[in-house]
């Protein structure tokens, strides 16, 4: 099983390309092997220089993500997605910002997992944020397991994108063409 015990942002795509530019989605990963009951967590985004949270969805009843499995948001406005969002609403991201999973509160909730992209001094990042521009329906997505998650759990298998080294760069790789997963995803 996986040592990482908690949910992962596991892909976000920022952009469809020029026109589109909320055809936004954030996937979260579950690596562990118990659903996790989204009830009482918040997704939240800051942009670069931002000290406070930007709500984009808020769980206040039971949403559940399978054992190893996938919950995916979207922004409303992306209406080709190729796969059906769990959730949809209509904030959005962009080029400079950094997204969390918060337990409880805007701005003081604990910080679950975070990633943070571009020029952005927001609080987000962990270790060195991801660098590069996403092009038009390219994704950050999480890596599967490697090297640097060896060094930093010990031994063990590790399914899905569940590394986790808390370093945004050591994580993350950016996926030429996105591939979004939801709670039915395989």
């Amino acid at each position: 099983p996986s040592n990482v015990s908690h949910i992962l942002i596991s892909e976000i795509q920022i952009t469809g390309g020029s026109g589109q530019t909320t055809n936004d989605f954030i996937e979260i990963y579950n690596p562990t092997s118990a659903s996790v009951n989204l009830n009482g967590y918040r997704l939240v985004k800051r942009s670069a220089n931002s000290d406070s949270d930007t709500l984009i969805k808020s769980w206040t009843s039971d949403a559940f993500i399978p054992a190893h499995g996938f919950y995916l948001w979207a922004n409303s406005d992306y209406t080709n997605i190729v796969i059906t969002p769990d959730i949809v609403t209509s904030v959005s991201i962009a080029h400079n910002n950094g997204i969390a999973i918060r337990l409880g509160s805007n701005n003081t909730g604990t910080i679950i997992d975070s990633v943070a992209w571009g020029e952005v001094q927001n609080g987000f990042g962990e270790g060195v944020l991801l660098s590069g521009i996403l092009e038009a329906n390219q994704s950050f997505e999480r890596k599967v397991w490697q090297e640097s998650c060896l060094s930093s759990y010990g031994s063990g298998e590790y399914l899905g994108n569940g590394c986790d080294t808390n370093n945004n760069i050591e994580d993350f790789e950016i996926r030429t063409s996105s591939n979004p997963q939801n709670t039915v995803s395989t």
